[in-house]
């Protein structure tokens, strides 16, 4: 027999011999088993070419079992087209497999390969949501910055609405002006001077300025449970059971302003005066101060004494009215004393005290360049994220110092939890007059994340 007609190769001596005895599945296990990778290859190429079939790779996770499965599909082939072929032989004593024992070793082997490829996989996909759930971690993170600065801002704004709303003094006391500049052109039907006037007309401008503390007057009812109804038609007027916190000035105008009003009334009628409440303020405005007091309760001669068989105290709870018709109230809970400014800043702050804050300190200006003793530096904190890899604490340093020519206090790389990620964090600490140089984005890179560093709170669970 000439030569030939004879190729060597294990695989496919071993495959042509074993197909009369065994079934291609053990033939299969047998193989993935006992070969190489490189000699299936080998032995599928050389058998494909002598056949003069399209040569076609198995790409999978398991593509050393399909390319065996193809060499023994195309000898049943050959087969049934009855294309002839050359006899294979082996070149050496160990190049078949032992006759019992691989094909069942193959079968375990090619089920764990199977098992192996599901895991990888699964790994695949949990990797993916890996990923996915540390993007909407970043995207929270930046939304809770988003958040706090709004919040920010929602409290300056109400602060300069608070302010704004202060004003409303300075506005009734225009009004006030005007009034008084105006009273003493405007006469009666009859041509006399009307001394209530200023009066009605100071109540009509109070009336419809309004208090934004005051509720309404619906809401507002007597000492007795009825309720104050016709007083005023406007609902949010201010109530005469309420005492605005711009009472005292109120007051002081009004008793000023009607005793003017009452002299030049009694000047025109020869001297008399006809309205004796108007003479009690005369009266009382040559004293020391022309301020009321103000009663935030019923009078103490309403109250009765304690006696020993009944402890409780009784209360007359008839309304008390002053000499201008308003009801008097009595308040609840007494305002603690605030202390000054100055005092609150030193620790005198009686409502701090009691509350147990600590009390407030004051921040050095003086500049002092030839002493040891010196205040430490402030200092903020900056979040660099999306940096590659390969770069290190020492690449950033360097970057900011010789680069940004900023002094750097400290650098520090983050562990993150997740290990597998591909991008490295770090924290750097710098000066507080650097940090909105470092927040610029035409400082850092491309694709280099910076933000203010921050911690978030760590999340109370139930059981903890």
């Amino acid at each position: 027999m000439d030569e030939s007609d004879y190729k060597e190769n294990s695989v496919l001596a071993y495959i042509a011999s074993a197909r009369q005895s065994k079934c291609k599945n053990d033939i299969v296990n047998t193989s993935v088993v006992f070969y190489e990778e490189s000699q299936i290859k080998a032995a599928k190429e050389l058998l494909f070419g002598i056949a003069n079939v399209k040569l076609v790779w198995r790409r999978s996770e398991n593509k050393n079992r399909e390319n065996s499965a193809d060499i023994v599909d195309l000898f049943k082939k050959c087969d049934d087209e009855a294309i002839s072929l050359p006899r294979f032989v082996t070149g050496n004593y160990d190049g078949f497999p032992p006759v019992y024992g691989y094909d069942i070793i193959g079968g375990v082997i090619g089920n764990l390969i199977d098992e192996v490829k599901e895991l990888k996989s699964e790994i695949k996909d949990l990797k993916d949501a890996r990923l996915n759930n540390i993007g909407m971690l970043e995207n929270q993170y930046f939304m809770k910055e988003e958040l706090l600065e709004i919040k920010g801002i929602l409290k300056q704004f109400k602060q300069k609405q608070m302010l704004e709303s202060g004003r409303r003094d300075s506005v009734i006391l225009d009004n006030i002006e005007k009034i008084v500049e105006q009273s003493g052109n405007r006469n009666g039907n009859d041509g006399s001077t009307n001394p209530h006037a200023f009066e009605m007309e100071f109540h009509h401008v109070l009336n419809n300025t309004g208090s934004p503390s005051a509720p309404r007057l619906s809401q507002v009812s007597t000492v007795d449970g009825s309720e104050n109804v016709g007083w005023c038609e406007n609902e949010r007027a201010e109530s005469p059971l309420r005492i605005p916190t711009y009472s005292v000035v109120i007051q002081e105008t009004v008793v000023v302003l009607h005793e003017t009003q009452t002299s030049e009334a009694s000047e025109m009628t020869g001297g008399a005066v006809d309205d004796q409440a108007g003479a009690e303020r005369i009266e009382a405005s040559n004293g020391p101060s022309v301020r009321p007091k103000q009663q935030l309760g019923f009078d103490k001669a309403t109250r009765s004494e304690d006696t020993a068989g009944d402890k409780t105290r009784k209360v007359n709870n008839t309304p008390v009215t002053d000499e201008d018709g308003f009801t008097q109230v009595n308040r609840k809970n007494k305002r603690i004393p605030k202390a000054s400014p100055e005092d609150r800043k030193w620790g005198g702050d009686r409502e701090g005290q009691q509350k147990g804050r600590r009390p407030g300190s004051v921040r050095g200006t003086k500049s002092v360049h030839n002493s040891r003793f010196k205040g430490s530096a402030r200092t903020a904190d900056i979040h660099i994220g999306n940096v590659d890899l390969e770069s290190d604490v020492e690449d950033v340093m360097q970057y900011v110092q010789d680069d940004l020519q900023i002094k750097v206090i400290g650098c520090s790389e983050l562990v993150s939890q997740y290990a597998n990620r591909n991008w490295k964090s770090f924290k750097l600490t710098v000066d507080m007059n650097d940090r909105e140089r470092l927040l610029q984005p035409d400082c850092w890179p491309e694709s280099v994340n910076v933000r203010k560093f921050y911690i978030p709170r760590p999340i109370k669970h139930q059981n903890d």
